[in-house]
Order: C-alpha cells, then sequence, then structure tokens
C-alpha cells in the first residue's frame, strides 16, 4: 500500500495545531509556575474547557477502538466502560471533587497521605502509576496502529512520535496544555467518526448480518464474578483524575 500523502499531511497539521496551543498554555502558565498551576490549572478551569477535558480523558483512541471491539465480540452487554465511567463522573462530581478543593488538594492521594504519613502516600501512588503507564500504552497503540494502517508507516513510529508530542506539550503547559488539546482532539475525534461513519457502512469488510442475533450478548452465570470485577475496575478507576481539582465551576460552599 502506497504511503497516503493526503493522510500525511492531515497528520501533521494536526500535530503543529497541538504544538501551537501547547506552546500557548506554556506561556500562559510561565508567569505563574507554582505547583497548583501545573497540576490543577490553577483551578481556574471554565465549564466548556472542564467539560471537553473530561470528556476527552474518557474519550480516547483506547476506548473508541476497545468500545467498538467489545461490542462487535461480546455484544452491549459486556460494553461496559461508557456506563462505568460516565457513573464516575456523576461520584466524583458529587463527593468528592468539593471536599478536595475546599481542603485544598492537589491529587486524589493528599487526604491518604495527611492521615497515614508519607510512606502510605507513596506506596498508594505505586499502583498509580502502574494504571497510567498501561493505559498511556493501550492509547498509544492505538493510535499507532490507526496511523500506520491509514498511512502505510511504521507503527512504532508512529508512537514514538506521539508519545513526544504529547510529554513536550504537557511539559510546557501542564494541566492546562493537556485541557486545551484535549478540546482540539475531542473535536476531532467527533468529526473524524461522522466523517468515517458512511464509509464504514459501505465498505464491504462490514458485514452487519455477523451480529444481527449476538449484539445484545449475554452473561454467563460463570462470568458474573468477572462482570461485577470489571465494573468495579472501570467504575472506581474512574473517580481519581486530576481534571475534578481544576475546575472553577464547583463551589467552594
Amino acid at each position: 500500500m502506497a504511503v497516503n500523502i493526503p493522510g500525511i499531511i492531515a497528520v501533521v497539521v494536526f500535530y503543529l495545531i497541538i504544538l501551537a496551543i501547547g506552546i500557548y498554555a506554556g506561556r500562559k502558565t510561565a508567569k505563574s509556575s507554582n505547583t497548583e498551576e501545573l497540576l490543577v490549572a490553577n483551578r481556574g478551569m471554565g465549564l466548556i474547557v472542564s467539560f471537553f477535558t473530561m470528556t476527552a480523558t474518557l474519550v480516547g483512541g483506547a476506548y473508541i477502538n476497545g468500545t467498538a471491539e467489545i461490542m462487535a465480540s461480546n455484544g452491549i452487554v459486556w460494553t461496559q466502560a461508557p456506563v462505568a465511567y460516565c457513573l464516575a463522573f456523576l461520584i466524583g462530581g458529587i463527593f468528592y471533587a468539593p471536599r478536595m478543593r475546599r481542603a485544598g488538594y492537589i491529587t486524589m492521594y493528599d487526604p491518604f497521605q495527611l492521615k497515614f504519613g508519607n510512606r502510605v502516600g507513596a506506596l498508594m501512588c505505586v499502583p498509580q502509576f502502574l494504571g497510567d503507564l498501561f493505559w498511556t500504552a493501550a492509547i498509544l497503540a492505538a493510535l499507532g496502529s490507526t496511523i500506520s494502517i491509514i498511512l502505510d508507516i511504521d507503527e512504532t513510529m508512529a508512537i514514538i512520535i506521539s508519545a513526544c508530542v504529547a510529554v513536550f506539550y504537557t511539559f510546557l503547559g501542564g494541566l492546562w496544555s493537556v485541557a486545551l488539546t484535549d478540546v482540539v482532539q475531542l473535536i476531532c475525534i467527533a468529526v473524524g467518526l461522522l466523517i468515517a461513519v458512511p464509509f464504514a457502512m459501505t465498505h464491504p469488510s462490514v458485514d452487519f448480518s455477523t451480529v444481527s442475533e449476538t449484539w445484545q450478548g449475554k452473561i454467563e452465570t460463570t462470568q458474573i464474578g468477572s462482570y461485577i470485577d470489571v465494573y468495579g475496575l472501570l467504575l472506581l478507576g474512574g473517580i481519581p483524575w486530576q481534571e475534578y481539582l481544576s475546575s472553577k465551576e464547583i463551589h467552594n460552599k
């Protein structure tokens, strides 16, 4: 398959836009590069930016690819991430975020560290680091495989370039860079999916008859424990996100 020149141009333009936004955010935070500015955007994000960045935290390449795959293979009953993450948003926003903002916490682990000491706080960071590591790997793998198929370039190279771009703009502007680039990325995802729908619906490789009888899915008796465990993982794992602490729309009552 020949290299897709228009596709490469589109990807390059997209990455340049992302870098430009990251540099802009870096200039914004350079005036007050303290911990709160870098990690929680000085708790000053408006409603619209907060909405986009929290949604983009949930809806990434791994989420979209994984949701489509599990829907096609196991049915809608096993498509747990959309429901679980939405519930996590509600629980985190109602019960956790207001209290943590009132206390001035920077991360979800601050109250545990204050209560049980630095050693316990450091120990609790280990599973978070591992979770972020594997989550990042899943996102980059989804992005790399997609770009390598569309543009016919090496998957490893696509992953390395994407990782470098993400690290660079995050280093420049902290959470502001992540939030502002999330707005652009989420819009691109939505527009891209809408454009892709008619092509997918008419492509000869797409055969809806293969899932016409199985799209609902079913839970076997032996799978109940695993089903509940996955829901718990997604539900509780969707709560400790930094975006909860950055919106200025959550009132300090």
